[in-house]
């Protein structure tokens, strides 16, 4: 989950497998909900994609939306369509650099920063959304936007997915018929990722408002410009990839963003790593029941647990979390559920400091978390947006600040760091790089731990407006895989048992699923 294929496996059988991106959220359309919420926004967007490297010897393919997509990326024919880390400066250079280098290093962020003018001339190829990316090893990523005016108090940011974990069906987990104000506005941005896709879109999911259709190519974008209620409906006929706008009408400024999971991805434990500021902000998670009955919820944090229930029919239930604790919410009865969490949202405040993320299945959870964007402000001056994280029990957090494993100490398996945190179960830890930007931070424990893991503003740290970041992302759990290598003996040539000679058939398996069948043959020598 969370992960292509291409990067649970080992470097040597994942050399001609691409890790593929759409990137979202297209940019007038985020003005659109922009300007649903406050009148005096500008028609200048400054549009991010930070991709951050995860493996030595990756290779990216970029490929521009603006002349049409290629029909194979691996195999690129338009003079647009880029290619970086192969060496080979005909075939484009990635932005920031002099020269394509014949390799990047772990740690590696491309940071895609255009400013983007509405309306959108595509005859200026830009670095922006609807572009198509793709890897030969694993890349995170993350997407923000902001129009120049206001600035970053009026902004949003999401962690963005690959094509493998696009979904057909997808339901949202609040709506403007919740009571609380950052719901005033709710709507949904849904992009294909193929040709011919009809998404089928019931902005009530039950209720009597009549759902339509539209139909999308791939890369193509439909914007719901406010109306979604909670329970309201995705459905598509090919994979599609949703995100969540809302916002408080009118409250200058207040606009959260998020990803949102398709519902056969949902689970029945969520883990949260974000608690209530250290200044009393509030942090509340929204905690929503897609079964027609009630459903009763376990939670635990670092300081109490206890119960509550959720009711049936697309009932949402408010948590309201406690200071310097994350928490795991668990389903009794082990139904399905989806979670996501608003911080810097006290009601009397959320247009201060106010962000979202989604909570991540506890199942999806690995020992390692990389950050794909995490700037402390948006000019670098001021760090008012950590790292928060949260390990499911008590355990050692070892934090590599840039991603580069160069730092002073050195972990037990040899590698470098920069500085560790002893934390006990569900403890939230916020984490901030001493120059003032966390991107390509890198978060693991050694001993099996599983952590979660999001960046985005401490209201008991940042100021009230600009350069501060009104937004953050769910950090996605870095893939570690488990391999376990099994063999029979297939020929016996020698003495019996196994001997020097014999021939041994074996499998390997990931994560318990088997990538190489029996039939692989290897000679004890």
């Amino acid at each position: 989950m969370f992960c292509a294929l291409g990067c649970l496996l080992p470097a040597a059988f994942a050399a001609t497998l691409v890790h593929d991106f759409y990137l979202p959220m297209p940019e007038a359309q985020i003005r659109q909900t922009f300007t649903a919420l406050e009148s005096n926004v500008g028609t200048t967007l400054d549009s991010v994609f930070s991709v951050v490297i995860t493996g030595d010897g990756t290779v990216i393919y970029y490929d521009q939306w603006e002349d049409g997509y290629e029909t194979d990326i691996a195999n690129p024919t338009q003079s647009t369509t880029q290619i970086w880390g192969d060496g080979n400066n005909a075939n484009g250079i990635p932005p920031g650099y002099t020269n394509d280098p014949p390799s990047f290093p772990a740690g590696t962020v491309l940071t895609l920063r255009n400013l983007i003018p509405l309306p959108r001339n595509p005859a200026n190829l830009l670095f922006d959304a609807r572009d198509r990316m793709a890897a030969t090893k694993a890349l995170v990523v993350s997407r923000a936007a902001w129009a120049t005016t206001p600035g970053t108090v009026l902004a949003g940011a999401v962690e963005v997915t690959a094509t493998i974990d696009y979904g057909t069906g997808y339901i949202s987990p609040v709506g403007q018929d919740m009571t609380n104000g950052l719901f005033q506005y709710v709507g949904l941005m849904v992009m294909a990722e193929q040709d011919g896709t009809s998404v089928t879109i019931d902005t009530d999911g039950p209720g009597a408002t009549a759902p339509f259709t539209v139909a999308l190519n791939r890369g193509e974008s439909y914007l719901v410009n406010g109306g979604v209620k909670k329970g309201g409906s995705v459905n598509a006929t090919k994979p599609v990839q949703v995100n969540l706008v809302i916002g408080h009408i009118g409250a200058h400024y207040a606009s959260d963003w998020f990803t949102l999971y398709p519902t056969n991805q949902w689970s029945g434990s969520y883990v949260t790593p974000v608690g209530t500021a250290a200044n009393g902000n509030a942090t509340f998670v929204y905690l929503y029941n897609p079964n027609a009955s009630a459903i009763t919820i376990n939670y635990s944090t670092r300081v109490s647990s206890g119960s509550f229930s959720v009711p049936g029919a697309s009932g949402v239930f408010q948590f309201q979390m406690p200071q310097n604790s994350g928490a795991r919410f668990t389903s009794a009865g082990g139904q399905k559920f989806f979670a996501l969490s608003t911080a810097g949202a006290s009601p009397s405040s959320d247009a201060a400091y106010d962000w979202g993320f989604t909570l991540l299945p506890e199942d999806g959870l690995t020992t390692e978390a990389v950050v794909a964007w995490g700037p402390g402000s948006s000019d670098g001056s001021q760090n008012g947006s950590p790292v928060w994280v949260t390990p499911v029990a008590a355990t050692r957090v070892y934090v590599d600040y840039n991603g580069d494993k160069i730092g002073p100490l050195t972990d037990p398996r040899g590698n470098k760091y920069d500085v560790h945190y002893d934390l006990g179960a569900l403890e939230s830890r916020t984490i901030f790089d001493p120059d003032k930007d966390q991107t390509a931070m890198r978060l693991y424990t050694l001993d099996g731990t599983l952590i979660t893991a999001a960046w985005g503003e401490d209201p008991a740290v940042a100021g009230p407006g600009n350069p501060f970041l009104d937004f953050g992302t769910t950090v996605l759990p870095f893939p570690v895989p488990v391999l376990k290598k099994t063999s029979v003996l297939y020929t016996d040539n020698g003495a019996p048992g196994l001997t020097v000679g014999d021939v041994l058939e074996y499998t390997i398996e990931v994560d318990n699923k088997g990538l190489l069948p029996l039939g692989n043959l290897a000679v004890i020598d």
